[in-house]
């Protein structure tokens, strides 16, 4: 039995029922629908009082019946740590290829202009420049 977890945004809390079993179904933002059964009904009174928008850590798990793998949440919880998890994974900085791109650009510019002053300049940088160079013109001629 394998637990995974999605984080979602209440849209909407509605009863429902299944096989005259009352269970509570939550409607995300995307319009998935997660619902609840009988094994969390003691946390329903506290997910009904949730406001739209609210973020939600919905656990799921899996059983076997009858051959047949389904898939239930197992546990909802509030998501601020989660989320605030996944916000700081988000926000933290990551450099993309244009920002490196300019970087080497630079770098290359500034040994060129010392090589042209006559500085000296260790080979491995020089070796490393040449390189740099060498790879932009082949990318640049592919057309």
């Amino acid at each position: 039995m394998t637990d995974n977890f999605n984080v979602i945004v209440i849209d909407r809390i509605e009863d429902d029922e299944y096989e005259g079993q009352s269970r509570l179904k939550i409607i995300d933002k995307s319009g998935q629908e997660w619902k609840l059964g009988k094994a969390l009904i003691k946390k329903y009174d506290w997910v009904r009082k949730l406001p739209q928008g609210t973020a939600l850590k919905v656990t799921m798990a899996n059983f076997d019946k009858n051959g047949q793998t389904i898939e239930y949440v197992k546990d909802v919880e509030e998501a601020m740590g989660v989320l605030s998890e996944r916000v700081a994974e988000k926000l933290a900085p990551v450099k993309n290829l244009k920002d490196i791109s300019i970087e080497a650009q630079v770098a290359v510019k500034s040994v060129v202009d010392l090589m042209i002053n006559k500085q000296d300049v260790p080979s491995d940088i020089k070796d490393m420049t040449f390189e740099w160079i060498r790879k932009a013109l082949v990318e640049a001629t592919k057309w």
